[in-house]
């Protein structure tokens, strides 16, 4: 029996789950935390807001867990479930009536950013450098906010520089996103 678990543990350290590395390409040699972020992005959050997925599927898919919390109202603003996983970057994922919001904590910014491009433009085209994003209200320094595909689409450097996050939301016209600045 013991034998069995050590061999167990042994081929999931090997396959790199244990190690925080998630199962896609990295042609840009992105940090586990922001190779994650761009895995749980393109492989969770948009099947999900783009209705080709559950959410359950979905957030399986990327190998996270639905996390409830132990004792509601211990921690404020906790109480919500979310999903997480055993990867690296602490990513805090919630989902939920056609929306996404991904955080991850750490630091490593303009990694984040190219994770987070680079699983748009994959997944919608889009380009999020000059997109849409003209006729968005930035409400925290550097945030881009666009949308395309009936997906809105924003990601920015938390405020005190603790996180990172990303947010997709479903819309039903992109043209008409009652988010846009009027004037």
């Amino acid at each position: 029996m013991k034998r069995t678990s050590v061999a167990l543990v042994a081929s999931i350290v090997a396959s790199g789950c244990a190690l925080g590395t998630p199962p896609i390409a990295n042609p840009a040699g992105l940090p586990a935390d922001a190779l994650r972020l761009e895995y749980v992005l393109e492989g969770g959050c948009l099947p999900y807001v783009l209705g080709q997925l559950t959410e359950a599927d979905a957030m399986h898919g990327v190998g996270l867990n639905h996390i409830r919390p132990i004792v509601p109202g211990l921690v404020p603003g906790d109480n919500a479930p979310y999903w997480a996983g055993g990867f690296a970057g602490a990513l805090r994922v919630n989902v939920g009536r056609g929306v996404c919001n991904v955080v991850v904590r750490g630091r490593d910014f303009a990694a984040y950013r190219a994770a987070t491009e680079a699983a748009l433009h994959r997944t919608l085209g889009a380009d999020v450098t000059a997109g849409g994003r003209s006729n968005y209200r930035a409400w925290v320094p550097g945030q881009i906010t666009g949308c395309d595909q009936g997906i809105r689409y924003s990601y920015y450097q938390l405020p005190k520089g603790n996180g990172f996050s990303v947010e997709l939301s479903r819309v039903s016209d992109c043209a008409r996103d009652p988010m846009r600045a009027t004037g």
